[in-house]
């Protein structure tokens, strides 16, 4: 008999039980028993010669392998299978907003032409007329971001409540996300303000 260290054989979900390992009797009154074995090299060949010593040993028992991996992938399946379908629906979501916020930023913009023509003519610069019609924009973003980042920390605070065992929860991965988000619109944004405020003034004013 002995005693070893705790260890995980069930999902991260539950909490660590006491476990008793033994043998078991097998046919022929041999000691039948589950073997945990590290492969270094080819596995097939090591696989091959291990069933090769079992069939010699205990022919009428069944030779009968599979890997600790796998196993233990099954007890994650429904998070692997939630991370696949948000990780679809974030893409989707990010073309959208990246798409409407393209659109919105053409519309607001378009609006604001002449008085971009004007801005140029008293002597505004580019980088001068990008800030003035991307700050408006910031503003929306950051709201944004301040309603989203405590309803995800507090969606993920639940989720990870799931587990028996499972990570401290980083302000920073919120912070890098919402600063992330405020790029890809930022950059979205200088796509529209580019063209108009290197655009020729006379063509906006020509009307007036």
């Amino acid at each position: 008999m002995g005693v070893v260290k705790d260890f995980h054989f069930q999902s991260l979900h539950v909490d660590l039980k006491p476990a008793v390992i033994q043998s078991s009797q097998g046919p022929n009154q041999l000691n039948v028993t589950k073997l945990a074995l590290k492969i270094d090299g080819d596995t097939r060949a090591v696989l091959n010669q291990l069933e090769e010593k079992w069939n010699s040993f205990v022919p009428s028992v069944p030779f009968k392998t599979y890997f600790l991996d796998t196993s233990i992938q099954r007890f994650y399946q429904s998070e692997k299978a939630t991370g696949k379908i948000f990780g679809v629906f974030t893409f989707l979501a990010i073309l959208i907003a990246c798409v409407g916020l393209l659109g919105l930023s053409a519309f607001v913009i378009n609006q604001r032409v002449k008085e971009i023509g004007v801005r140029k003519v008293l002597g505004a610069t580019v980088p001068q007329i990008m800030f003035l019609l991307s700050k408006d924009f910031t503003k929306l973003i950051l709201v944004a971001a301040m309603i989203s980042i405590p309803i995800s920390y507090f969606w993920m605070g639940s989720w990870l409540d799931n587990f028996a065992y499972s990570i401290q929860l980083n302000g920073l991965i919120f912070i890098l996300s919402g600063l992330a988000a405020m790029l890809i619109g930022l950059i979205v944004i200088c796509i529209q303000s580019v063209k108009v405020a290197v655009a020729n003034p006379i063509k906006s004013l020509k009307d007036e």
